[in-house]
C-alpha cells in the first residue's frame, strides 16, 4: 500500500496483487483499502475487503475466501502547512487584534474537517514603529465534524511573521 500525507480521511491506496495468473491473461484485482484510523503515524494497519476481479480473462478466475481481503501497511505523514500573521497598523497606546482571523494559511492546507481554532500573536514591540512584527505560534488545529478531538500534532507548522506598523498617538495640547 502507499503512504500518504494526513488528510483526516482512512482511506488507503493500494495495489493488489495475484499470485501468479497465467502468461498473458489479462486480470487485476481490486478492493477497498482503509487505514485502522485517520491518524498519522509509521506502519500502520492498512485492510483491504471486498477484493474482487476484473479484466478479459478474470472469468478464468476465482479468489479463496482467504483472498478477499488482505492486510498490509503504510504511513500516514504529517500535513505540512505554514501560517503567517496578517500585518497589522495600530495606534501607540492601543494592541494588536488577535485570533484566527489575524493569520492565513500562507503555504498547505489544512485536511478536510480540521479547522484552525487557536493561535498566540505576539507584537515585537509596543512603540512606534514602521517595521515591526507579528509573530504567530503555538496554533491549535481541531477536527471540526462535531467531535472538536485536537489534530494539531497530525502537522508540521511553520510560522511566518507579518509587519507591524504602530503609528504615533496624537496629543491635544
Amino acid at each position: 500500500c502507499n503512504d500518504k500525507v494526513y488528510d483526516g480521511s482512512a482511506s488507503a491506496t493500494c495495489t493488489i496483487s495475484l499470485a501468479t495468473p497465467k502468461s498473458g491473461d489479462n486480470v487485476s484485482a481490486s478492493g477497498t483499502c482503509t487505514f485502522a484510523d485517520k491518524n498519522a503515524g509509521n506502519g500502520k494497519t492498512v485492510t483491504c475487503t471486498g477484493i474482487t476481479l476484473s479484466g478479459t480473462n478474470a472469468g478464468n478466475y476465482s479468489l479463496s475466501a482467504a483472498s478477499a481481503s488482505k492486510t498490509s501497511a503504510a504511513s500516514i505523514t504529517k500535513r505540512l502547512i505554514t501560517i503567517k500573521a496578517n500585518d497589522q497598523t495600530i495606534t501607540y497606546g492601543s494592541s494588536i487584534t488577535t485570533g484566527t482571523a489575524q493569520v492565513t494559511i500562507s503555504s498547505g492546507t489544512l485536511a478536510t474537517n480540521d479547522a484552525l481554532v487557536g493561535i498566540t500573536l505576539t507584537q515585537s514591540t509596543t512603540n512606534y514603529t514602521t517595521n515591526g512584527s507579528i509573530t504567530p505560534s503555538a496554533a491549535t488545529i481541531k477536527d471540526s465534524n462535531g467531535t472538536g478531538n485536537a489534530m494539531t500534532t497530525y502537522y508540521t507548522i511553520s510560522y511566518d511573521t507579518g509587519v507591524l506598523k504602530i503609528d504615533k498617538a496624537s496629543l491635544t495640547p
